[in-house]
């Protein structure tokens, strides 16, 4: 007797899911209007929740080789990962089908259909602190996945906006990819499963905070003139920001990067922004190893330990930290309380 698309997903509490890969657990659901209802409530209600926790297994396991690869040629970036959660997925189907029929195609009729059309179901983003680095970071991901299809941001073929922006419109890259043959020796399982990688840098992250609910989603739905200049001009400071960093990178002679001691006093203040690890989509900062400066670690230290008239050490400049950020509103209030809790 053949096994039911619930017993295939893994909903039979005596079934061991442990060795069939997700691919061939995608390829034995079977749906039929009679049986199961709307498609979309199949997918969204049954489906998905057997799915979504290999889903999340496979994120993590291409965040790790990402992370791993872009360390090795000492690139400075963030990277995040999520699985799409039911809702989005409910929305995304609605938005793509009304598209397709739009445009005089047919609506989804299998779920191998809606696997085809919501091809973010597994995403990973990148953000580069240079967009100097793209390129590099481009020819290495594709050379180390299985390359499918990219979609690139902003879409040329969109309407034209009531607001024409002054300082450019958000830029991205969204690869799709399937692990290659010698990544699923051991990871076998997400054998020829889709996921998408997002490439973009942090003037495009720091714009798409108000770009992509505004523009994108269209939370507000009586946004006008102003209220698109007033992001306009979000991008333009994030421009300049990025200026600053290419600025005092050249000045240095090397790439501006964070020290032991600020990437141990900065985690608070990285988490105001988002640039903190969550569940959510903002960028996760790296581990400090690729981009530690010793010699500026020593400065920070050695000039502290004059002021304080004594060795200062990593733990007890941490130590002042806890004591005092509830205080600190910016960097500037930080360096000033420090100078006068060791005066």
């Amino acid at each position: 007797m053949e096994p039911s698309s619930a017993e295939c997903l893994g909903a039979s509490p005596t079934s061991d899911t442990s060795n069939i890969s997700l691919q061939s657990r995608i390829a034995s659901i079977r749906y039929t209007s009679a049986e199961h209802g709307d498609l979309k409530g199949f997918f969204v209600e049954t489906v998905w929740p057997k799915l979504a926790p290999d889903y999340e297994d496979l994120v993590g396991e291409v965040q790790k080789i990402c992370r791993e690869e872009l360390e090795k040629q000492r690139i400075e970036f963030w990277i995040s990962g999520r699985v799409k959660k039911a809702g989005s997925i409910e929305k995304s189907i609605e938005r793509r089908e009304k598209t397709q029929l739009g445009r005089g195609g047919r609506g989804y009729e299998s779920v191998e259909d809606i696997f085809r059309a919501v091809h973010d179901l597994a995403g990973v983003r990148i953000v580069l602190r240079f967009d100097t680095d793209e390129e590099a970071v481009k020819e290495l991901i594709r050379r180390r996945f299985e390359f499918q299809d990219e979609t690139q941001f902003p879409n040329k073929n969109a309407p034209k906006p009531s607001y024409e922006p002054r300082f450019g419109s958000y830029e991205a890259v969204n690869y799709r990819f399937k692990l290659r043959s010698e990544d699923t020796k051991v990871l076998s399982r997400f054998s020829g499963v889709l996921f998408e990688v997002q490439l973009t840098d942090i003037v495009n992250y720091l714009h798409n905070q108000l770009a992509h609910p505004f523009l994108y989603k269209g939370i507000a739905s009586d946004l006008g003139v102003e209220d698109r200049i007033v992001i306009d001009i979000s991008r333009g400071l994030a421009r300049s920001y990025a200026l600053c960093l290419v600025y005092f990178k050249d000045k240095e002679g090397k790439r501006l990067s964070k020290s032991k001691v600020e990437a141990e006093l900065g985690q608070p203040l990285m988490k105001e922004i988002g640039l903190h690890e969550s569940n959510a989509s903002a960028p996760v900062p790296n581990p400090p190893l690729q981009t530690t400066t010793e010699d500026t670690a020593s400065e920070f230290v050695e000039n502290l330990s004059q002021r304080a008239g004594r060795e200062m050490r990593i733990e007890d400049i941490r130590g002042l930290y806890e004591i005092m950020r509830g205080g600190c509103d910016s960097i500037t209030d930080l360096r000033l309380q420090l100078v006068r809790e060791l005066e």
